[in-house]
């Protein structure tokens, strides 16, 4: 009998068991209870509501957009209060009101929310899997459960060894092994900048940077990110604040060379958003996801270490659901549950399936159209830019001109903008600015979020930008490629048509006689 090894990127997910501060234990314990108790304790508590489950429950909680009524629900019942002390219930409260005061940041949504300084501690018998998950989701201590893993990357970096199923290190590379590569890789000598939090906090601690559904202080958020119970932290993803400017002059003669070449370059100020701040708290992250517009990207990890999953384009996650257009990514509700459903060890089954973890100073080069996922595994601090080299100019071109309706980023003025500079505009792009032109539409919604638009003719404008710079030739060798193939034709098809074609011939089985 052959034993199976175990795969040494794999991860024991039973090990994440935190005692509930309540005393609530996942759904499971309610088989090693009687359940007459059960339910009778549930009525004491929760009276009429008793019948609804957890999960409707916790649904119609939702609809209590109101603070003050949520927080006299809270004291009605120890039940109740325990199933309002849910963080994204509060959460939502917060950034559905929009409020503008400056949030005083207390160590948890709810403390923040109601201006507490502490939290009130109630014991009740309740199994919950609607209550505990939550809970064990945000608690997951990362650095320990992939422990094993980061051991054997930070031994790997020593001794500049690439295992397979890892994502391999260079520490530098030429242009020429970059354009031949198709993975990811992750660029090892490389200087960046040595920021800190506490140094960006007392640069640019006032200053309001984009935190996904709020925009706050620098300040506020490096105390959010020290201290969150969030299920899914908050994550400081920022192009726009007034810091960034700053930023970039202070990292861009650092970007590697075979990174510069970007022929988005071309669309000047009028290209999407491509270079990131990016700050999460340990915990936080992105699920599986592909750039936008078939572009490529680098991701320089600054501060913490960056655990990631990366999967070829034909190869859909596990866990992830894709419509048949690839306009729509379904996926649990976070990273932490996507761990503990089981997935990351499915995904590790793969052979195609690379997994990496880029320290301080590294860099990942994630290629076009890859799916990746990635967990930072402490507090982090990483800078990103969206690119299109020249190797993956066909990729972007193919998805311009197959995904019109998908592209990202671009704003309906930036399209404009682009025509205006054109030297020569073809019948679809001399419709299309008729079309807006009889159009009330905002001109700077992202295309991307707009609803009946007009198809927008990027493919034509991008591929008439190349030829007014003086890309013809490759833009010639490129269209070429791009030509549907005509089918080839099965040999027994040819053969059958040659014999109709042939004048009849007597059968015979040829045999001579002498």
């Amino acid at each position: 009998m052959i034993k199976k090894t175990r795969d040494p990127r794999s991860i024991y997910t039973r090990s994440v068991m935190s005692k509930h501060p309540f005393g609530v234990k996942p759904q499971g314990n309610a088989l090693l209870e009687d359940p007459r108790m059960t339910y009778a304790l549930r009525k004491q508590s929760l009276g009429d509501l008793s019948v609804l489950s957890d999960d409707c429950l916790m649904y119609l909680l939702d609809f209590i957009d109101d603070i003050e009524s949520l927080k006299q629900l809270m004291a009605t019942s120890k039940y109740l209060f325990v199933f309002t002390n849910d963080e994204d219930l509060w959460k939502k409260r917060y950034t559905s009101q929009n409020k503008k005061e400056q949030l005083k940041w207390r160590g948890s949504w709810k403390r923040s929310v109601l201006g507490w300084n502490n939290d009130i501690i109630v014991n009740v018998d309740l199994n919950s899997e609607v209550i505990y998950r939550p809970f064990q989701v945000a608690n997951i201590v990362y650095e320990s459960l992939f422990h094993n893993l980061v051991e054997a990357e930070m031994n790997n970096k020593k001794l500049s060894i690439n295992e397979e199923g890892r994502i391999p290190r260079f520490a530098k590379i030429s242009q020429k092994q970059f354009d031949d590569i198709e993975t990811p890789f992750i660029l090892t000598d490389h200087k960046w900048p040595q920021w800190t939090l506490e140094e960006l906090n007392s640069k640019y601690g006032s200053i309001k940077f984009q935190q996904e559904a709020v925009k706050w202080p620098l300040s506020t958020f490096i105390e959010y990110l020290q201290s969150n119970k969030d299920e899914n932290p908050l994550y400081l993803f920022d192009c726009r604040s007034e810091a960034m400017t700053e930023l970039r002059k202070q990292y861009q003669a650092e970007i590697p060379q075979v990174f510069q070449e970007d022929y988005f370059k071309l669309l000047g100020n009028h290209r999407p958003d491509h270079s990131w701040l990016i700050v999460g708290s340990k915990r936080s992250g992105s699920t599986f996801h592909k750039d936008p517009n078939n572009t490529s990207a680098w991701n320089a990890c600054i501060t913490g270490k960056k655990l990631w999953v990366m999967l070829p384009p034909h190869i859909t996650p596990p866990g992830v659901s894709v419509s048949e257009d690839q306009s729509e990514i379904t996926s649990p509700v976070g990273i932490g549950e996507w761990v503990l459903s089981g997935f990351y060890n499915d995904a590790i089954k793969i052979p195609e399936a690379l997994v990496g973890i880029t320290f301080p100073g590294e860099c990942m080069y994630v290629p076009s159209n890859w799916w990746h996922l990635v967990i930072n595994l402490d507090n982090s601090i990483a800078i990103t830019e969206n690119f299109v080299p020249e190797k993956d100019l066909q990729n972007v071109l193919t998805f311009f001109q197959t995904r019109p309706e998908q592209i990202s980023g671009f704003k309906l003025n930036d399209i404009k903008g682009l025509i205006n500079i054109l030297s020569c505009k073809n019948q679809r792009i001399s419709e299309f600015i008729q079309l807006l032109e009889d159009s009330s539409i905002d001109l700077f919604e992202d295309c991307g979020e707009l609803e009946n638009l007009p198809q927008v003719p990027i493919f034509d404008i991008f591929k008439q930008l190349l030829m007014d710079n003086g890309k013809e030739a490759v833009l010639s060798q490129i269209l070429e490629r791009m030509k549907p193939k005509r089918p080839q034709k099965r040999v027994w098809s040819c053969i059958s048509e040659s014999s109709t074609d042939a004048s009849p011939v007597p059968f015979s089985f040829n045999f001579s006689v002498d």
